[in-house]
């Protein structure tokens, strides 16, 4: 198995989140499906909690929401380990007491961010209104959850107009391949740093190359970068 997938593994039982209780349904050119994982299928991490794959010790039922582009379906979100555990630390690090997400999809960051008490208000934009009547009565019960149906791009400025405040704000408002949200997603952070330029910026699922930047251009004057090296009881350095 190492040999097949090297670096760090996270064997996964019996996987189910929040997601796993929405069922399929279809609404408009949007739809919720199942997905059966079978035992020992390797899914990637993208190093979330430091990992490299998880491993489906047991067979496995995902949810995805899915938008039909001509005719076929292509993948928004799944509610697969990297999604889940990947939101959770996007909640971890978000600044209070406010937080603004763009993108509903199963709302996966809504049951994360709700579990922190020093957040006050949580307000999501959504473009769709198929997803916001599919996914919105499978959100947490909370009166500090606020969704928009809307633009992205277009709410911010009028968020910003009626002196809406947001200490952090969590963007995942883009599909995979083919889609390419490169071109939005350089957009998207010229629209942050011109209105909330004090704010957490997080980007799902570019957040790891965006803080690979961020630390080289602070440290650009720094020649190597110090490395903590544990000790032990003994005072040998470990490694």
């Amino acid at each position: 198995m190492n040999d097949l997938y090297p670096g760090f593994l996270l064997p996964v039982w019996n996987w189910k989140t929040p997601a796993t209780d929405i069922p399929e349904q279809v609404n408009g050119n949007f739809r919720v499906v199942k997905r059966v994982v079978k035992a020992g299928t390797a899914w990637p991490m993208c190093k979330t909690l430091g990992y490299d794959y998880c491993i489906f010790m047991n067979e496995a039922t995902l949810t995805l929401l899915q938008e039909k582009i001509g005719d076929k379906w292509r993948d928004w979100m799944v509610d697969s380990p990297y999604e889940w555990f990947a939101m959770g630390e996007y909640a971890i690090r978000a600044m209070p007491p406010n937080v603004l997400v763009g993108g509903l999809g199963l709302g996966l960051i809504l049951h994360h961010l709700t579990l922190r008490k020093d957040i006050e208000k949580i307000v999501v934009v959504e473009l769709s209104k198929e997803i916001i009547e599919m996914i919105s009565p499978y959100v947490p019960k909370d009166d500090r959850i606020e969704i928009i149906q809307g633009n992205f791009f277009e709410v911010i400025p009028k968020l910003v107009s009626e002196r809406n405040i947001f200490n952090t704000v969590i963007v995942d408002i883009w599909a995979g391949d083919p889609y390419n949200y490169i071109e939005d997603f350089k957009k998207a952070l010229a629209l942050l740093y011109s209105n909330y330029p004090n704010a957490m910026h997080l980007f799902h699922p570019l957040q790891k190359i965006v803080d690979k930047e961020i630390i080289a251009q602070n440290l650009e004057g720094v020649e190597k970068p110090i490395r903590f090296i544990p000790k032990t009881e003994n005072n040998i350095a470990l490694g």
